[in-house]
């Protein structure tokens, strides 16, 4: 990011990040001078830091559900199943894969994005055990696992050609039109 700092002629590049807690927003921004070509600007030498925690309330916690990854529960998922694409195993290939609907408050709210999900597609080419890695607000997360269980894949295969279950990441993508 200095990098792109130091050719676009800036004077300085703005790094921050934002983490949900215990209801509250902690939100950390840092302003670092862009240096000459060659040198490390690091963290000593910021020209301003600021670290601040704000209350979330319910709307904002809603919306960040689009920006910020929830951490899942990773013993809830059941990591036996291999991964597609990996050991030998072919990826599933949807074969029936309707658009997931619209929940009535996101098209109201004209939410758009990606919901991403990780599921066990099993031998029979369907989606179970799904686990959200990236949510949306407006009711698309529950719109997509809804979708996505009436989905049907061919199965991924080993290095045999026999079926598998494996692990597999799945995006739906809402968009108004």
């Amino acid at each position: 990011m200095l990098a792109l700092a130091q050719y676009l002629h800036l004077d300085a590049a703005v790094f921050g990040s934002i983490d949900r807690q215990n209801g509250q927003f902690e939100i950390s921004l840092r302003v670092t001078p862009a240096t000459k070509a060659g040198s490390v600007a690091g963290e000593s030498s910021a020209i301003a830091k600021e670290d601040v925690m704000l209350a979330a309330s319910d709307e904002t916690s809603k919306l960040a559900e689009t920006f910020l990854a929830r951490e899942t529960d990773s013993t809830t998922f059941d990591k036996t199943y291999p991964g597609s694409g990996r050991g030998g195993h072919s990826f599933p290939r949807c074969v029936y894969c309707p658009s997931a609907e619209y929940s009535e408050s996101a098209r109201k709210e004209k939410f758009q994005g990606t919901v991403t999900l990780e599921a066990v597609v099993d031998e029979n080419g369907r989606a179970s055990d799904v686990r959200v890695l990236r949510r949306m607000p407006g009711g698309l997360t529950d719109k997509a696992i809804e979708s996505v269980q009436q989905w049907r894949f061919q199965p991924a295969t080993d290095s045999a050609g026999n079926p598998v279950a494996v692990r597999q990441v799945i995006e739906v993508t809402f968009h108004l039109y």
